[in-house]
């Protein structure tokens, strides 16, 4: 899988093929970027994400 390709060209099943760590990463940076590109504040979202997924901590990277 290329992570430098934009989403749309990334099929889900090569998604659904990552181990489910990889998979919330990927959705982390992805809603990180998207926040930033937006001017939004995703960091909420972020830390629940992670808290959610037994990954406390996690957002804090994406400050």
């Amino acid at each position: 899988m290329n992570i430098m390709a934009p989403p749309e060209q990334v099929s889900t099943e090569e998604l659904h093929d990552l181990p489910f760590s990889e998979q919330l990463i990927v959705w982390g940076l992805r809603l990180w970027v998207d926040g930033i590109k937006k001017g939004t504040n995703v960091h909420e979202l972020l830390v629940e994400g992670f808290n959610k997924s037994s990954a406390p901590g996690s957002a804090s990277g994406l400050d």
